[in-house]
């Protein structure tokens, strides 16, 4: 009986094993070695990699890497590629055209440093083989706004004769995004301290300013304040000859917007159950008289007929 007991449990726990690798095999996403590298820009690299994949679907990361000494302002990197993006993350599709797209920085990651990288994932579908893009090009050039995009304003919060404090007010009378700003001016006061901006230049009366990164796009109707104190107070001239660019990507979308995947589902990779106990055999009542033995498949494993399938 005890022999009997055994052999039941045996059993099932090698049904639950030969369940359990079958899912495995044919569910679990897999590991994927494919990966293209590549310069898109002199001092820039970028590479296309493939994360994991499964049928009829694949999760891609992509990540760009300045080697240079100077900051890379809001990026943009454009390629073509012959899978629909599902899904995306740490980045927004602001082109999608047939088997060209550009993608952009989210905000979070607009700027990339020097010697830093950065990095975007995404899911697509894939029906056959993958195909990882092998070119591309980093996008983000310097332009002028437009004068009647934009309204500036100055006023002395207090002056005390040795110093003064004040600030510049850049408001976006567009119905686009000003995007990464950059404020050129003429003034006569040594400005000593700014907030909410960075000094990038003085050259005597002549200051370059940029923004602080978290106010470096202002929406259309937004208002940036840009603070600051300086010596020798008594002003009596307003800032002169302001000039304000923004970084902006060869292609813009209309109304700078951003183009949302479709919302539909990544295939499922099958679920893997957790590891539990296969279940205990039920007991058999006892018996007067000793079993016979059998023969024939059942004697193996009930319900399979030839172990040597397996």
């Amino acid at each position: 009986m005890k022999q009997m007991n055994r052999q039941r449990k045996w059993c099932s726990m090698m049904m639950f094993s030969l369940a359990f690798i079958l899912m495995v095999m044919q569910g679990a996403p897999v590991k994927a070695s494919q990966k293209n590298e590549f310069e898109v820009k002199e001092g820039f690299e970028v590479s296309f990699s493939i994360a994991s994949s499964w049928e009829g679907a694949f999760i891609g990361e992509v990540i760009i890497t300045n080697n240079t000494n100077e900051v890379f302002h809001n990026w943009a990197l454009e390629f073509e590629m012959p899978h629909e993006i599902i899904r995306i993350w740490n980045g927004q599709i602001s082109k999608y055209e047939g088997d060209e797209y550009v993608v952009r920085n989210d905000l979070s990651n607009q700027d990339i440093a020097p010697h830093e990288s950065v990095a975007f994932g995404f899911a697509a579908k894939a029906d056959g083989d993958i195909t990882l893009p092998s070119d591309a090009t980093l996008l983000g050039t310097e332009v002028d706004v437009d004068t009647a995009d934009y309204q500036i304003e100055f006023d002395v919060n207090a002056d005390w004769g040795d110093g003064f404090t004040g600030e510049i007010r850049i408001t976006n009378v567009s119905d686009t995004v000003i995007e990464d700003w950059k404020l050129d001016f003429d003034f006569d006061r040594k400005i000593t301290t700014l907030w909410v901006s960075v000094l990038l230049e003085q050259d005597g009366d002549h200051y370059t300013i940029f923004n602080h990164g978290y106010n470096a796009n202002i929406q259309p109707g937004q208002t940036v304040v840009i603070g600051f104190s300086g010596e020798k107070g008594n002003v009596t001239l307003d800032p002169m000859n302001y000039h304000l660019t923004q970084i902006v990507h060869d292609y813009i979308p209309a109304n700078g917007g951003v183009v949302q995947p479709e919302e539909t589902e990544a295939p499922e990779a099958t679920q893997v159950p957790e590891e539990t106990e296969a279940p205990e055999a039920t007991q058999v009542p006892e018996v007067t008289e000793e079993p016979k033995a059998t023969t024939g498949p059942d004697s193996w494993c009930p319900g399979i007929l030839d172990p040597e399938e397996y």
